[in-house]
């Protein structure tokens, strides 16, 4: 159970930048248009 923790603890941390870092990506995207 410990395991399944540390899993969940790690992407509840790489989740949130990960999308952070798509919506920049997106938002650059439109920019350059």
């Amino acid at each position: 159970m410990k395991h399944v923790k540390s899993v969940f603890l790690a992407m509840v941390l790489i989740l949130p930048s990960s999308l952070y870092s798509a919506l920049t990506i997106a938002a650059d995207s439109q920019d350059h248009k």
